[in-house]
């Protein structure tokens, strides 16, 4: 998502203070700016074939 300084910021050291803190917006806000989500079969460099549902 491109924030990894959030794994690090004290601010979210503990589940309440990343419910005071709307942790859950802040991540929502950035989903929103992906234009991609990668695959994580693409991620993990593996070879694949697309799935049908």
């Amino acid at each position: 998502m491109g924030q990894p300084e959030w794994a690090v910021d004290a601010r979210f050291a503990t589940n309440a203070a990343r419910v005071s803190r709307d942790l859950f917006s802040l991540i929502a806000q950035a989903c929103k700016q992906l234009t991609e989500w990668p695959s994580p079969i693409e991620t993990a460099a593996r070879p694949s074939t697309p799935t049908q549902i």
